[in-house]
């Protein structure tokens, strides 16, 4: 067989380019996959980040309305603070029985 300039048949040559160009395709596909999975992610973010604004704002509201009804004149100072109180000691009540209730002396002694 004749040898081509470079030290390489023509048939080792066509193989070289043959190789080369499964390689350069095999990086378009693996190009194109990585495309398509930012493409998603890019979708993803844009709807989380869409629900994180809409949550914020119906946290903003709810803010909003506790603080208009606990300014508010329909609730009168002291049913107010009576029913802000209960619930607080409810609150202490609970976290007391919670905490002691995870106490092993205190669930045997009983």
């Amino acid at each position: 067989m004749r040898t081509v300039g470079l030290g390489k048949t023509l048939e080792q040559w066509r193989e070289e380019i043959r190789e080369e160009k499964n390689k350069a395709d095999r990086w378009e596909r693996k190009f194109q996959e990585v495309q398509t999975r930012n493409e998603a992610l890019e979708k993803s973010l844009s709807k989380n980040q869409k629900e994180k604004r809409r949550t914020k704002g119906q946290s903003d509201r709810v803010r909003k309305i506790f603080s208009l009804v606990s300014k508010s004149k329909i609730y009168g100072s002291s049913t107010w603070k009576q029913t802000m109180s209960s619930f607080t000691t409810f609150r202490i009540k609970l976290e007391t029985g919670i905490t002691l209730w995870e106490k092993p002396w205190f669930r045997f002694e009983r």
